[in-house]
């Protein structure tokens, strides 16, 4: 009987290897290519300089913020970032701050480690302390176009240009006004 027990023990266990191997087997044949696959979400910082145009009576002056993007698809992120900078009020030559939030698409032309890409923020500008303006909250229209690379898989490094057409609607109607940022930013996916 014990020689018995032993056998079968054999053959029990036997069975369990072969379907084990088995089951490896299948799903190592079933499975597709690996593909590599980038994060969704990102936050970063961007350092970069403001050039605003001299009828908003402020100078332009050095930035820094943090910016986040969601990835929606089909080559399409949705934007959001702040920047704030010191700024001068050209008339009383004291400091003013300006706080610029945007929120914007933006449609990615590669979605590989090098990333072109075109978009359009809507930005809010809010300048502190610069008693010269006459309206010192404003809105832009701002297309941006810029370059990032991913230099691994969850860390981009990237440059980006943006025109702001801003709008002082009670002051000057629809007639925008212009302003300038570039930027570099460096970014962490998750």
């Amino acid at each position: 009987m014990d020689s018995t027990r032993r056998h079968v023990a054999r053959r029990g266990s036997l069975a369990l290897t072969l379907s084990r191997t088995a089951l490896i087997a299948l799903v190592t044949l079933w499975a597709g290519n690996a593909l590599a696959q980038f994060t969704n979400k990102t936050i970063g910082f961007q350092a970069g300089y403001v050039g605003v145009n001299k009828s908003l009576m402020v100078a332009g002056g050095p930035v820094l913020g943090i910016e986040s993007t969601l990835y929606l698809g089909d080559g399409f992120d949705l934007a959001f970032r702040v920047v704030a900078g010191i700024h001068q009020d050209q008339i009383t030559d004291k400091n003013a701050v300006g706080v610029f939030p945007a929120i914007g698409f933006r449609y990615l032309f590669s979605e590989e480690d090098a990333r072109p890409y075109l978009g359009l923020n809507i930005a809010y500008l809010r300048f502190f302390g610069a008693d010269s303006m006459a309206n010192p909250n404003l809105v832009a229209l701002a297309p941006v176009a810029g370059f990032e690379y991913y230099f691994q898989s969850n860390t981009a490094f990237g440059i980006q240009a943006e025109y702001q057409g801003i709008l002082d609607i009670p002051n000057r109607g629809f007639k925008p006004t212009n302003a300038f940022a570039g930027v570099a930013r460096i970014l962490w996916g998750f």
